[in-house]
């Protein structure tokens, strides 16, 4: 059981630390998604720090619990943006079918990062 949560502590990290980068590369791809009412670069640069931040944290023992709670609040916050996009008749990423996996997927996510939180330790 350790040795499959340390390699999907990693495979996530990865994955978090590739679409923060992505934010900073290619932040056209995250521009239909940000409400029009919020800063849209600046949210853009945030979010795509904080990705980054939380996928670095998973890679480190010493920070590996905080980052995993961080990664299951991430992922929450993200829910009613992929959900808003999917009720879109033209959603920001593919298909409304597409937009409607995409909010499925991030329970998938959630419960993913939940399962990395490490047990506390015993004082």
């Amino acid at each position: 059981m350790k040795t499959l949560r340390l390699a999907l502590t990693w495979i996530f990290a990865l994955l978090l630390l590739a679409a923060g980068i992505s934010h900073f590369a290619r932040p056209q791809l995250y521009e239909a998604l940000i409400p029009h009412w919020l800063p849209m670069v600046a949210v853009n640069y945030l979010t795509g720090f904080v990705e980054a931040v939380i996928g670095m944290g998973l890679l480190f023992t010493i920070s590996r619990r905080a980052a995993a709670i961080a990664a299951v609040l991430l992922m929450v916050c993200f829910l009613p943006v992929h959900l808003i996009d999917a009720f879109r008749s033209q959603p920001a990423i593919g298909s409304v079918p597409v937009a409607w996996a995409r909010f499925l997927f991030q329970f998938v996510l959630i419960y993913w990062a939940w399962f990395l939180v490490p047990p506390a330790k015993a004082r």
